[in-house]
């Protein structure tokens, strides 16, 4: 019952989020164009008036001369009304524009209102726009978003300006376009989709155009983090909570369209079926618990009856009398258990008994095994050596060393697990007789981990592997050898690797030694090849059973890796895997 509406919710509350979030930046994506098409739309009045202008340099003459001119002639008079019924017909018959300005420099700070007329700039009380004129002087059209106030009796109110130079001429006019900032926004308004979904517009400086009451959950720095992220589409964390942002940006004038969806009401629908989903997993888990409770306790008798025959058996008490019933599965479980562990219980202790002996003498005679194969090995060697010194017994005297370290090693205490740095230790004594015998014949690479040395192992574990590494790899090999000793720690593992670059194992004889490895007897004929690894690989085996591993990889022509895995075991542990 769990897991099915368990599985059930979180599917379908995923498919519905991504649905609604694909649907809603898709309709973001068409609202934004569509907003950023109308305002486009309102500013191009400016170009309309600006290109009447361009076209007419004889009426762009004479707007100059009535701006500049310290007294104006009835000629002078006529055109202006002409050029202000031009100029005064979009602003008149467009609700959304609040004003349109007309500067060119001049001596008297005169320049043309929509409102007013010829205006100055001394008695004004909109004169930002200037500032703004004297900031850009080689742009040749920007925007802003103003506060202006025609009287001092008016409230301020907010405005989108335009600005547009006539020609490229550092003293050209300049046409300033005001636009109501409450038109845009309640045009904007019409557009939403959501209830709490926002839609504002921002300058290439990354400064609000437009305001809304609910823009205040979000701070100047959000605002700068919006305008400066490139994406299209991503989300953003504010006092309101996560919400999802959509942008659009004006080739034309640098601005950015930018829609906010809040998620609390963009996942309306996901939300109440999280809810929904919670309480059934909590109606199911009470019904569940009690049903289990109701089915459960009869078999836990059942059990506990079982469990008490075998206790009773076990330690030799009385056995309670159980109640046959033919039909009954717990009964017929409790009949043959009673049988089956009365009959084989003396049995099953002697062979375990006898299973543990068998380990321990044949974990000892695999162990003493190495010790006369390796002694061989090693007086052969130290008698080659002698056949070829010339009567300085210096580096004899060396190997005889050695190889009074190896045998002490090799021969005292045959059980124990002794620390890793031992282990490293008798290697590099062994290495360093099969040296004096094969002289560059090969190299050896140790990479191990410091960390390491205090973990313990199996005695003698390693020598046998660098000894198939030599024997059947590097020796029979032209060019020089390499020997790589790899050691790490994986988790709870040690491995222990030996890498050569030697001769290589066929496909056919790799599987032969696998094979033996896995199925030979313990007292295989010693005279076979790759005794060492298999008395290894049995050793290993007898003490750590399954948590152990022995792997061997090899290549014609490429080399060969045996890498043995170990349980990590520390001074704690140690006592557990000795027994």
């Amino acid at each position: 019952m769990f897991i099915p509406i368990l599985v059930l919710g979180v599917l379908s509350n995923l498919i519905i989020e991504n649905y609604i979030k694909d649907a809603i930046i898709a309709n973001n994506e068409s609202l934004l164009r569509q907003a950023k098409d109308n305002v486009e739309l309102i500013f191009n009045e400016l170009d309309a008036i600006s290109l009447y202008f361009i076209t007419n340099p004889t009426i762009n003459q004479n707007m100059n001369r009535v701006l500049r001119a310290p007294v104006l002639e009835s000629g002078d008079i006529t055109l202006f009304d002409t050029v202000r019924d031009f100029i005064d017909a979009p602003a008149n018959a467009r609700p959304y524009i609040d004003s349109i300005y007309m500067y060119i420099p001049n001596d008297y700070d005169r320049y043309y209102n929509s409102n007013n007329g010829i205006d100055y700039l001394r008695t004004s009380h909109d004169v930002s726009w200037h500032r703004s004129i004297m900031m850009h002087g080689h742009e040749m059209m920007w925007a802003e978003s103003r506060t202006v106030r025609a009287y001092s009796f008016e409230p301020s109110k907010k405005v989108i300006t335009l600005y547009r130079k006539l020609t490229q001429a550092q003293n050209s006019g300049v046409l300033i376009l005001n636009i109501s900032t409450d038109y845009i926004e309640k045009q904007l308004e019409h557009l939403k989709v959501l209830p709490e979904q926002q839609i504002f517009i921002m300058d290439q400086n990354n400064q609000l155009m437009t305001s809304q009451a609910q823009l205040a959950d979000y701070t100047s720095h959000e605002f700068v983090d919006i305008g400066l992220n490139k994406q299209s589409v991503f989300t953003i964390q504010s006092a309101a909570g996560p919400s999802l942002v959509s942008k659009l940006k004006s080739d034309k004038y640098g601005w950015s369209f930018v829609t906010v969806t809040s998620q609390k009401s963009l996942y309306k629908v996901p939300n109440f079926l999280k809810k929904l989903t919670s309480f059934l997993l909590i109606a199911c888990f009470i019904a569940g618990t009690l049903l289990t409770y109701f089915l459960t306790r009869n078999n836990y008798r059942n059990v506990k009856s079982i469990l008490n025959i075998i206790h009773s058996a076990k330690y030799g008490t009385e056995l309670s009398t159980v109640e046959e019933k033919p039909y009954h599965v717990y009964n017929y479980i409790i009949q043959n258990v009673l049988r089956t562990f009365v009959e084989h219980n003396y049995l099953t202790v002697q062979l375990s008994e006898r299973k543990y002996r068998h380990e321990v003498l044949e974990l000892k005679a695999l162990q003493a095994q190495i010790n006369p194969h390796f002694l061989f090995n090693t007086l052969q060697t130290i008698y080659w050596k002698v056949i070829s010194l010339t009567g300085k017994p210096n580096e004899a005297n060396v190997m005889l060393e050695h190889l009074s370290d190896i045998l002490k090693y090799a021969l005292d205490v045959p059980m124990q697990l002794i620390r890793l740095e031992e282990e490293l230790q008798y290697t590099r004594s062994y290495i360093e007789i099969l040296k004096y015998r094969y002289s560059d014949k090969f190299k050896v690479i140790w990479d191990l981990e410091e960390n390491l040395l205090d973990y313990r192992v199996n005695k003698l574990i390693l020598q046998p592997l660098v000894e198939n590494a030599l024997y059947h790899g590097i020796k029979n090999k032209k060019e020089q050898g390499l020997i790589k000793i790899k050691i790490r720690a994986k988790g709870q593992q040690l491995r222990i690797a030996v890498i050569d670059n030697g001769i290589g194992i066929t496909p056919g004889r790799l599987k032969q030694i696998r094979d033996r490895l896995q199925y030979s007897p313990v007292n295989a004929d010693d005279d076979q090849p790759h005794i060492g690894l298999y008395n290894t690989y049995k050793r290993i085996k007898i003490q750590f059973g399954a948590a152990s591993q022995f792997m061997i990889k090899s290549k014609a022509g490429f080399g060969t890796k045996i890498e043995i895995t170990l349980p990590l075991i520390d001074q704690e542990t140690v006592g557990h895997f000795s027994k």
